[in-house]
C-alpha cells in the first residue's frame, strides 16, 4: 500500500477499536475488581484519540503544502480531500512534496498500522465468526458493520492484554505519531522564508558580535602591552 492508503487504514480503525473498547468496558461496569483495569484502558483511548486527531492534523497540513487541497478527511479507510478538489491519485504529487522525508514518513506509518493491528488481535468477538488473527486493518473495518454513525456488535467483547503488554502499546502509538508529526512538520516549515525584518535583525546581531569580538581582542592585546 501507498503512504496514503496506509494512513486511510491508520485513521478509518481507530474509532472502529475506541468504539469496541467503550463497549467492552460498558460491559464490564458492574464489576469492582474491573475499575483499575478500566483506568488502564481510558489511557489507551485517549492515546488511540490523540493519535487520530493529530495525525489527521499533519497529513492535513501536508496535503494543503503538496497539492492544495483544503480539507482532508477520512471516510472508512480512504482519505479523502474537500471543496472541489477533485484529483484522485496524489500520491506521486505528496512523494514529490516531501522528497526523502516520504520514506521515513510511510514508514513510520507503517510502525502505527502494526501497532493497530496487535491491538486490534487483542479484541476478542471484534470480527463476526472470525477466530484466526487479521492480517490486515482493512479486514477489520471491512468486517464490521457502521450505521447511522456507530458500530454494531454482534459478539460479546473481551480485551485481553496485560498491563505491561498495553503500557508497550501506548509507548508505541505515542512514538510513532511523534515520528509522524516531526517529520511533517519538518517538511511543511521548510520551505517558510525568514521574514524581512528579521533576517534584518539577524543581520544586525551578527554585524555587532563581530564589533564586539574585535574590541575584547583589543582589549586583551592592551592589557597585555
Amino acid at each position: 500500500m501507498s503512504g496514503l492508503e496506509i494512513v486511510g487504514v491508520v485513521l478509518g480503525v481507530v474509532p472502529l477499536i475506541v468504539a469496541a473498547l467503550e463497549q467492552y468496558k460498558s460491559s464490564k461496569r458492574l464489576w469492582d475488581r474491573f475499575r483499575k483495569t478500566a483506568l488502564h484502558i481510558n489511557e489507551l483511548i485517549e492515546a488511540l484519540d490523540e493519535n487520530h486527531a493529530l495525525i489527521e492534523a499533519s497529513l492535513d497540513s501536508l496535503l494543503q503544502k503538496a497539492v492544495g487541497a483544503e480539507r482532508v478527511w477520512v471516510v472508512n479507510d480512504t482519505v479523502v480531500y474537500g471543496s472541489g478538489f477533485t484529483k484522485k491519485d496524489i500520491t506521486p504529487d505528496l512523494q514529490s512534496f516531501m522528497g526523502k522525508l516520504y520514506k521515513p514518513y510511510e514508514k513510520a506509518l507503517l510502525r502505527c498500522e502494526q501497532t493497530l493491528l496487535r491491538i486490534v488481535n487483542k479484541i476478542d468477538g471484534l470480527i463476526l465468526g472470525s477466530k484466526a488473527p487479521l492480517q490486515s486493518l482493512k479486514e477489520a473495518i471491512d468486517a464490521q458493520p457502521y450505521s447511522n454513525g456507530r458500530y454494531t456488535f454482534a459478539n460479546r467483547l473481551r480485551f485481553c492484554v496485560k498491563k505491561d503488554e498495553l503500557d508497550e502499546l501506548i509507548a508505541a502509538l505515542k512514538e510513532s505519531r511523534q515520528s509522524l508529526e516531526d517529520i511533517a512538520r519538518a517538511r511543511v516549515t521548510k520551505d517558510v522564508p525568514l521574514p524581512t525584518s528579521s533576517a534584518k535583525a539577524t543581520g544586525l546581531t551578527r554585524f555587532f558580535d563581530r564589533i564586539q569580538g574585535h574590541a575584547s581582542d583589543l582589549h586583551s592585546a592592551i592589557c597585555t602591552a
